[in-house]
């Protein structure tokens, strides 16, 4: 089992990103934060939609993988006014 695998569903990924939102809408006091996966990623953009975020969009062909295939993106996000409440709910589960 690879480093990375072991880690999964432990809970450490979804606290990391907890803890760095808080950081960029207190310390930094950003407006939003954005997230972007590939439209297939099905699992990246479960795990985004479990953070609260909303989605934005998706952009047709927005970007080429290393191998040169073209791919959608997803857009997604979290503004600063949605925090407090996206946090709480965060916190409690």
């Amino acid at each position: 089992m690879s480093r990375l695998t072991s880690r999964q569903r432990t809970g450490a990924n979804r606290e990391a990103k907890i803890l760095l939102l808080d950081y960029a809408f207190t310390d930094w006091q950003v407006h939003r934060v954005r997230f972007r996966t590939d439209v297939r990623n099905t699992r990246s953009r479960r795990a985004i939609e479990s953070l609260g975020a909303t989605l934005d969009g998706i952009l047709r062909a927005d970007f080429s993988d290393p191998d040169a295939t073209v791919r959608d993106s997803a857009y997604y996000s979290i503004l600063a006014t949605e925090w407090p409440t996206i946090r709480s709910s965060l916190v409690t589960e």
